[in-house]
């Protein structure tokens, strides 16, 4: 991490952004974000410990950010339905994460008892999008976004109906 690969992360269902605080440490600078209201009091004790922290409705709206801006997305155990909706909360870790950046998710439905169809239909989109395999180790998988134009993600197997070239990805939806 030090190496200077990572500078930027965001850290989708943060708890208490445990996480988050450790990546600062390591000088990365990391956004932490609840993707439920339900969440506040957790999002109120990381800001009060200084860690960047908010929370959002994923889904409705695209995260404030623009677009290509972290080298890493992290999601623990977050329980977010990344393949719903036609994909669109994977769409969106896409649009946020940097060519070249990774996704690491941990916890269900990666290798879950009883989550089996959502495990494969998270594959089939990293696949569709053509995000490369790095690890898989228990219930933690981490890919890696394609860094250059060699997928063309309009053609592909899991039916994502991705927006044209006149979508201006650092707007809002």
């Amino acid at each position: 991490m030090n190496g200077g690969v990572l500078r930027t992360a965001l850290d989708m269902g943060c708890g208490v952004a445990s996480f988050g605080g450790f990546l600062l440490s390591q000088n990365i600078l990391t956004m932490s974000f609840a993707p439920r209201d339900s969440h506040k009091s957790q999002i109120q004790f990381a800001l009060e410990r200084g860690i960047p922290a908010f929370v959002a409705m994923l889904g409705t709206r695209r995260l404030p950010f623009p677009a290509y801006g972290f080298d890493l997305v992290h999601c623990s155990r977050c329980l977010i339905p990344f393949t719903a909706y036609n994909a669109t909360y994977f769409l969106e870790v896409d649009r946020l994460l940097r060519p070249g950046g990774y996704l690491v998710v941990s916890g269900p439905p990666v290798q879950w008892p009883k989550q089996d169809k959502e495990w494969s239909d998270l594959q089939s989109v990293a696949r569709s999008l053509c995000y490369e395999l790095i690890a898989v180790d228990g219930n933690t998988v981490i890919w890696k976004k394609p860094a250059g134009d060699s997928c063309l993600p309009n053609q592909n197997e899991f039916g994502l109906e991705l927006c044209d070239e006149s979508d201006d990805p650092n707007s809002a939806w």
